[in-house]
């Protein structure tokens, strides 16, 4: 019987992943299937219910808004997973047990790192948002040596429980959000401000010589924030790199390929 595999997600229409997953799929010979489905946040629980009782459902992929709750509905989770609380990608055992992983900030820095050859050691960044997806990021970052992390976020003490999280090994400063004063070298955007069209309360100033601009939502012709970052002469790029990365770690552990 095929393996199946889905990204999940509200919307998901527009995801990559299953492009890229049948690809790596092609190139390495394996015989399963990857599609997207739409989940609406009220029926997620139902749809889990009829994955998990299809024993050709081998993983899921998710994105917002539901990585922070699917986590909560796994049954166990990897270190990283548990650290920041939430899933980039579910693997379901022999068993039919869901176990949570999180592979979104080693793709996002092995995106910047490797190809935008921008390093993250002695930068300041920015962080703007604070849901899961900015924890997995601030737990890749902090590996990374920068010489400061720093959180935006709506709801302050949303950023406050991430400075909270990771306080035992990283010192992460909070801005306000609608008045953030310092000069980054890499911001980071992990917020749905650029599915909503709405602009992050952002400047040119806030950007030092050189910096990059990272938006984690992606778009044919560019997100919303890239956009801006372009009629401000900013350097920036959006999330599909990030993916690819993501995409062949994640692709290699569920077809346990090294």
């Amino acid at each position: 019987m095929q393996d199946i595999y889905f990204v999940i997600g509200y919307p998901v229409k527009h995801s990559l992943s299953p492009k890229i997953q049948m690809q790596l799929a092609k190139e390495h010979n394996q015989d399963m299937l990857f599609t997207a489905v739409e989940i609406a946040p009220k029926d997620l629980e139902q749809k889990l219910a009829e994955f998990r009782a299809n024993p050709q459902i081998k993983g899921l992929s998710v994105t917002v808004p539901h990585k922070e709750r699917l986590y909560e509905l796994c049954d166990d989770a990897s270190d990283i997973a548990k650290d920041v609380e939430a899933a980039s990608n579910v693997v379901f055992t022999p068993e039919r047990k869901m176990i949570a992983l999180n592979y979104d900030g080693l793709g996002i820095v092995n995106d910047i790192k490797y190809n935008h050859a921008s390093k993250f050691k002695n930068k300041r960044v920015l962080v703007v948002g604070a849901g899961g997806a900015a924890k997995a990021v601030v737990a890749a970052v902090i590996a990374e040596n920068p010489a400061s992390i720093t959180i935006a976020n709506r709801t302050k003490a949303k950023a406050e429980s991430i400075k909270e999280l990771f306080a035992y090994k990283y010192s992460i400063a909070i801005e306000d959000f609608e008045n953030i004063q310092g000069q980054y070298d890499i911001v980071i955007n992990s917020t749905s401000s650029s599915i909503e069209g709405v602009a992050l309360p952002l400047s040119k100033f806030n950007f030092r010589q050189n910096s990059l601009a990272y938006d984690l939502m992606y778009a044919e012709n560019g997100t919303f924030f890239t956009k801006w970052c372009g009629s401000q002469n900013i350097k920036s790029a959006d999330g599909r790199g990030m993916l690819q990365e993501l995409s062949k770690a994640i692709f290699k552990f569920w077809r346990n390929i090294s």
